[in-house]
């Protein structure tokens, strides 16, 4: 569950990145939309805090659907952390500076 939360962080902050430009993924893709889609508008400039976005997306997807081979501990959790807050502080910066008005 905690890395469900960890994973969710990301592809939200994300997703509002998208949002504050009038786009807006559909279910059409899911998560992987918002990751192609914030990578192709963002890449340039959050390149590197981009880059383990799909390692967290494919490991959240393991928790969520284990085989005999899943293991995913309190470890796996602690090892994403920093680059989950990366990205989570870096759409946090940026949703500031495109729009005054977002907490």
């Amino acid at each position: 569950m905690a890395y469900a939360a960890l994973h969710d962080a990301v592809r939200k902050s994300l997703a509002a990145l998208l949002q504050i430009q009038g786009l807006r993924a559909t279910t059409t893709g899911g998560h992987l939309a918002v990751q192609y889609a914030a990578r192709a508008q963002f890449g340039a400039s959050m390149g590197a805090i981009l880059r383990p976005v799909d390692r967290i997306r494919t490991t959240r997807h393991e928790s969520e659907y284990p085989t005999s081979s899943t293991w995913i501990d309190e470890d796996s959790v602690r090892d994403d952390l920093p680059a989950a807050t990366a990205v989570v502080d870096a759409a946090q910066r940026a949703l500031h500076h495109l729009s005054p008005f977002i907490l």
